[in-house]
């Protein structure tokens, strides 16, 4: 009932189940000041990559170049989330 804030220890399948709801709950936000969500979707989107990219047991050069597209690519939308309403 409190959300994810009120969680001080995550368990995998809570980890996991939180990342299956959080594309979907920005997908339909309503930003502040007119601002269209698509920066915001593809922010995490991209940080979602990252996080599933992260998990796997074994790198390449492959996986690591994934993994920094991703981190960059979130980096360039990050600042959607300091919008000033």
């Amino acid at each position: 009932m409190k959300g994810i804030s009120g969680l001080s220890c995550v368990t995998r399948t809570e980890h996991n189940q939180i990342c299956h709801f959080l594309l979907g709950i920005v997908y339909d936000i309503q930003l502040p000041s007119g601002y269209h969500n698509g920066q915001l979707i593809q922010a995490v989107r991209n940080l979602l990559d990252f996080v599933y990219l992260v998990r796997y047991p074994i790198h390449t050069t492959h996986t690591l170049d994934w993994l920094e597209d991703a981190l960059t690519k979130f980096y360039s939308n990050a600042t959607i989330f300091m919008l000033e309403g």
